[in-house]
């Protein structure tokens, strides 16, 4: 995987607040963190969306989704349904606007690319 670039930084950034601001205490937003699936397993996305716990953050134990971030493709890859330690749905946004998962909440994209 290539290394950040500032563009893919400031995009990260930008949806980062936009998560933030727009999920309150509905959700914790972790930027760039390493994310446990299994024990050998432990990738860096983008943007992982999480339910507050004090005693893990694993994808079997409420990493609601997560989110990898692609410029060069005008896209993000967003990884949803958490089930077990995989996730039921895998989709490529490349629309303006982008749905998170709690609330009913949609954030804006086009200006990103």
């Amino acid at each position: 995987m290539p290394l950040i670039g500032s563009r893919h930084a400031a995009a990260v950034t930008v949806l980062a607040k936009r998560m933030i601001h727009a999920l309150g205490d509905l959700a914790d937003v972790r930027i760039q963190f390493p994310v446990q699936f299994l024990p050998r397993s432990e990738p860096q996305p983008d943007i992982a969306l999480v339910k507050y716990r004090a005693d893990a953050y694993r994808a079997k134990h409420g990493i609601l989704e997560y989110w990898v971030v692609d410029l060069v493709n005008r896209r993000v890859v967003r990884h949803r349904a958490p089930s077990g330690v995989q996730y039921a749905q895998v989709d490529e946004i490349t629309a303006a606007t982008a749905e998170l998962p709690v609330g009913e909440i949609e954030i804006g994209l086009s200006d990103l690319w």
